[in-house]
């Protein structure tokens, strides 16, 4: 089953806000998960793996190796209304007896 979700920030969820980015440098964004909670999705951001992402970069892309940082960020909390959606996209059961 193949699902997509949306996630929209809202309530008190602290938003990351990237500005200004220097051009020429290698940046790492942090990892943003989203897991399905029961009145809807619940988001977190970390910087845990950025070893592994740095890592990664200097295996697969050797011309970067050394050069990626933490992207510079702020933080803003938005007063949207919290709201998320989910599409399964898998294909329809077949009717018993067929």
């Amino acid at each position: 089953m193949l699902e997509i979700h949306q996630f929209v920030a809202c309530g008190d969820f602290r938003v990351r806000v990237h500005e200004d980015l220097p051009a020429g440098k290698v940046l790492y964004l942090g990892h943003l998960t989203v897991r399905k909670a029961p009145l809807g999705y619940v988001a977190s951001y970390s910087d845990d793996d950025f070893a592994e992402a740095r890592a990664y970069i200097d295996s697969h892309h050797p011309e970067l190796a050394g050069r990626l940082e933490v992207a510079p960020y702020r933080e803003v909390r938005t007063t949207d209304v919290c709201n998320g959606a989910s599409y399964d996209l898998s294909p329809s059961p077949a009717p018993p007896g067929s």
